[in-house]
C-alpha cells in the first residue's frame, strides 16, 4: 500500500505539471508570437525479482506511476491580425525572424511588433535588436537612419496629348521644376507654330520659349515629323535666385495629329484644339523621412516627404531543420540548440514577410479549458488513491494495535 501512495503521487505531481503548462499557455495567450507547450506524460515500471511461491525466476516489471517530466512545444502558426505600424511584420512560412538578444547570443522569433529605439530596430519595448542581412551577406543589427533624402534636379519633362496643327500657339501653365539645391519653381512652357519652317502636313516646327512669372528664362525648338515628335528640346534655364538648369522637353508620347479644322473666325468662343499636358517631371524636393516600413521580401522601404523611396537593410531570416531542437526563451524568443545549425536567408516565395500585421498566440482556449479539465479529474483521482492507502493503512495500525 505504500507503493500505492507512491504511484498515486508521482501522478498528483505529474497532473500539477500539467496544469502549470496550461495556465502557463493561457496567460500568454495574447503574447505576440508565442507558441503554447503540451505535456509528455509517459508510463514508468521498475524492474523488480518475483519472490512469490510457485512463480517463476523471471524478473518482472512493476508499474510505478507517471513521468511528465517533457514539454513539448506546439509550433503550428498563430492566426495574423492586422495592425496600423509599417514595422510590424508576421511571417507567411516556416521561418523565424533572428534577433539579438542583451548577451549579444542570436535568438530567434516569431514576435514582429517593432520599433525603433533611437536608429536600432528593436522589439518593441526591448533591448532585443532585430538582425539583417548587409551587402556582405552577414548578419547585422537593423540601423533606420533619419537623415534627409537629398533633392534631385529636374532635368527631364516629359509631356503627353496634341499639340495640334491647327493652334498657332498653345500654352502650358504651373510646370515644378526643382533646381540643384532643392528649390522649387512654377515655369509656363509656351508653344509658338514657326510656320516659316514648317513645310506642310509632313513637318511642323515648334519654337519653345519657358516663363517664370514674366520673365523669359529659356528658349529651344521641337519638331514634329507627321504626328510623330523629334528629339527632345533641350533647353537651358536661368531660374530666379538658382543656378543655371539644363532641361529636356521630352514629347516622345505626344502626338502633332491635326484634330480637325480650326475654330471659325466668327465663333464667340472658339477653342483650342489642344490638350498637351506635363506628365511627369524627374525633379524632386529635399525630403524629409515619414514612414517606414517592409516589403514582401523583408526589404525596409524608406519613405520621404518628397515622394522618394528608397530601400534599405535586407530583415534576416531563419530556418531551423530540427525544430525539436528549439527551447523556449522569455518574450517569445527561442534557443536553437538543434544538431544542424539553422540556415539563415531572406525572403522569398516560400517565405514572405507581411507588413501591417502580427501573429497571435497559438493558445487555443477550447483545447486548453477541454485539457484543464482531464487534469483537474486526473488529480482529484490519484488523490483519491492517496486518500484511500492512508485509510487502508489506518487500518491495519489499528488492528495491529489491537483498537
Amino acid at each position: 500500500m505504500l507503493d500505492s501512495i507512491q504511484v498515486a503521487l508521482s501522478g498528483m505531481v505529474a497532473y500539477q505539471r500539467g496544469l502549470s503548462v496550461i495556465s502557463n499557455n493561457v496567460t500568454n495567450m495574447n503574447t505576440v508570437g508565442f507558441r503554447g507547450s503540451n505535456v509528455g506524460f509517459s508510463d514508468l515500471y521498475w524492474r523488480t525479482s518475483n519472490n512469490l511461491p510457485g512463480s517463476d525466476s523471471r524478473p518482472q516489471y512493476v508499474g510505478s506511476g507517471v513521468n511528465a517530466s517533457r514539454e513539448f512545444l506546439d509550433l503550428h502558426a498563430g492566426d495574423v491580425q492586422g495592425t496600423s505600424s509599417g514595422l510590424d511584420v508576421s511571417l507567411d512560412g516556416n521561418g523565424y525572424l533572428v534577433v539579438q538578444d542583451a548577451t549579444g547570443a542570436q535568438r530567434y522569433t516569431r514576435n514582429g511588433h517593432f520599433g525603433l529605439d533611437g536608429d536600432q530596430l528593436v522589439i518593441q519595448g526591448t533591448s532585443i535588436r532585430v538582425l539583417g542581412i548587409d551587402a556582405g551577406g552577414q548578419l547585422s543589427p537593423i540601423s533606420v537612419t533619419r537623415q534627409l533624402s537629398a533633392a534631385r534636379a529636374t532635368s527631364t519633362i516629359k509631356f503627353s496629348g496634341d499639340l495640334s496643327g491647327n493652334d498657332t500657339t498653345f500654352t502650358v501653365n504651373d510646370i515644378t521644376v526643382v533646381d540643384k539645391l532643392g528649390g522649387t519653381h512654377k515655369v509656363k512652357v509656351v508653344f509658338t507654330k514657326n510656320t516659316s519652317t514648317s513645310t506642310g502636313t509632313n513637318t511642323t516646327n515648334w519654337d519653345v520659349a519657358a516663363f517664370e512669372g514674366s520673365n523669359q528664362v529659356g528658349s529651344g525648338a521641337v519638331q514634329f515629323i507627321g504626328t510623330v515628335a523629334g528629339p527632345p528640346a533641350e533647353i537651358r534655364l536661368s531660374l530666379s535666385n538658382s543656378q543655371t538648369l539644363d532641361v529636356s522637353l521630352d514629347l516622345f508620347d505626344a502626338s502633332g495629329a491635326t484634330l480637325g479644322s480650326p475654330p471659325s473666325a466668327g465663333d464667340p468662343n472658339p477653342q483650342p484644339t489642344s490638350t498637351l499636358a506635363v506628365e511627369s517631371q524627374d525633379g524632386t524636393a529635399t525630403g524629409t523621412l515619414t514612414s517606414v516600413t517592409f516589403d514582401a521580401k523583408g526589404v525596409l522601404q524608406l519613405v520621404y516627404s518628397n515622394g522618394s523611396t528608397v530601400p534599405g537593410p535586407v530583415l534576416a531570416l531563419a530556418q531551423v531543420p530540427d525544430e525539436s531542437g528549439l527551447i523556449e526563451l522569455s518574450d517569445a524568443l527561442f534557443e536553437y540548440r538543434g544538431d544542424a545549425p539553422a540556415r539563415i536567408r531572406s525572403a522569398g516565395d516560400d517565405l514572405q514577410v507581411r507588413a501591417n500585421s502580427l501573429e497571435a498566440s497559438n493558445v487555443d482556449l477550447t483545447t486548453e479549458f477541454s485539457s484543464l479539465i482531464l487534469m483537474q479529474r486526473g488529480y482529484q483521482a490519484a488523490s483519491e488513491v492517496v486518500s484511500t492507502a492512508n485509510t487502508l493503512i489506518q487500518q491495519l495500525l489499528d488492528m495491529r494495535s489491537g483498537k
